[in-house]
């Protein structure tokens, strides 16, 4: 059996919790721009002609740095998205 998920683990889901009202990752504008940045990607998901490797390639994708050396925003969250996709679809 694999690994839970983070979310699944109580200690990891409160310490998440606490680091999201502390760095105030929730205010409405930072919410709309995750969800719309989520939205575009599970559009994907919903896509037949889409397979398991091209979303891995978006993963991979997300995990590069730009030319600004940063990583694109709310990269985490997405990866986390498409990765938890994978995970419920073989269990």
């Amino acid at each position: 059996m694999d690994a839970p998920l983070p979310t699944e683990e109580i200690d990891k889901k409160l310490a998440a919790e606490k680091t999201i009202e502390n760095l105030a990752l929730n205010i409405p504008k930072l919410q709309r721009m995750r969800q719309a940045a989520i939205d575009a990607e599970l559009e994907l998901l919903a896509d037949e002609d889409f397979n398991e490797e091209e979303i891995r390639n978006i993963i991979k994708d997300y995990l590069e740095l730009d030319d600004d050396g940063k990583y694109k925003p709310f990269c985490i969250t997405i990866i986390y998205i498409l990765e938890s996709f994978f995970y419920k679809q073989q269990i």
